[in-house]
């Protein structure tokens, strides 16, 4: 039987620009990241070209009021319906995705960062939707920053990034960003 999907999750590879991300510690010890140079007198790491959303400076993201709102949303919404259906598998470790994949169901796998915009406002949009529909899982990847082992093994250009599996563990697709559209499965 062909399901047809409407959600949010995802997926083509997307035409966003890149943008370089700076990590910033100020002399309290206080983290932001941005896309600008750190202010003299913080120590400055560049992060590297990721996904787009510039000329915002970011503070520390765990302090966000809406990110995290929208996280316990979709918590409270994990406990109702498919709870399983949500497993974070990495802090920037390598693994291998096939160990992951739950066959006879569709698996998603979404590299991501918690200082990333994108991230941050697709994150909890995908995590819904495997909240609400059975026959889809999430495999959560955190890259932690741009140096990460994962980046390289699965040339991962910016995130968020996705790839997709079919019930047979088939690679069936994957790309950068989240497009709302109809996925048929």
């Amino acid at each position: 039987m062909r399901l047809l999907l409407i959600s949010t999750v995802f997926l083509l590879i997307s035409n966003e620009t890149e943008a370089e991300v700076y990590k910033c510690i100020d002399a309290s010890g206080k983290v932001s990241y941005s896309n600008l140079p750190c202010p003299e007198g913080s120590d400055t790491k560049q992060l590297d070209n990721l996904g787009s959303d510039t000329n915002v400076s970011y503070e520390s993201y765990d302090e966000d009021i809406d990110y995290q709102w929208q996280i316990e949303q979709v918590q409270k919404t994990a406990h109702v319906q498919n709870s399983q259906s949500i497993l974070h598998i990495s802090d920037g470790e390598r693994v291998q995705l096939q160990n992951y994949i739950e066959y006879g169901k569709y698996t998603a796998f979404m590299f991501y960062a918690p200082w990333c915009p994108s991230c941050r406002k697709a994150r909890p949009q995908v995590q819904a939707s495997a909240n609400t529909h059975a026959n889809l899982v999430l495999r959560e990847i955190n890259i932690i920053d741009w140096k990460s082992p994962f980046k390289d093994q699965y040339k991962i250009k910016a995130i968020p990034y996705f790839r997709l599996y079919d019930t047979s563990g088939v690679l069936i697709s994957e790309g950068v960003g989240l497009h709302p559209r109809h996925i048929t499965i």
